[in-house]
């Protein structure tokens, strides 16, 4: 089991998501924090960001964004592009009310 970093696409027993949590904490944590994505981008709500997932356009839900055991994961499927993870940031950002 690979923990990836903080940006990496993994695969979680039922959802795909993006690892958000720091690199520290993925390395000293038993859970990591993560944004689920889902192929279903048909609207584009407050709080989520398109980002690109195999070459497929995908929707990263910071309005879901959990902790996740790290027993949970199973495949490293990508990294998202610097771009796809600010947007994701933002996303994150607008959902919890943070400055921007």
């Amino acid at each position: 089991m690979r923990s990836g970093g903080s940006n990496s696409i993994l695969s979680l027993i039922h959802i795909l998501a993006v690892i958000v949590s720091n690199d520290a904490a993925n390395r000293n944590l038993s859970r990591v924090v993560v944004v689920p994505v889902t192929s279903n981008t048909g609207r584009q709500y407050p709080g989520e960001a398109v980002v690109t997932v195999g070459g497929q356009s995908s929707k990263a839900m910071a309005d879901q964004i959990m902790a996740a055991d790290k027993a949970r994961l199973k495949d490293r499927l990508c990294v998202l592009s610097k771009a796809d993870m600010l947007a994701v940031e933002d996303a994150i950002k607008v959902q919890l009310a943070l400055p921007r």
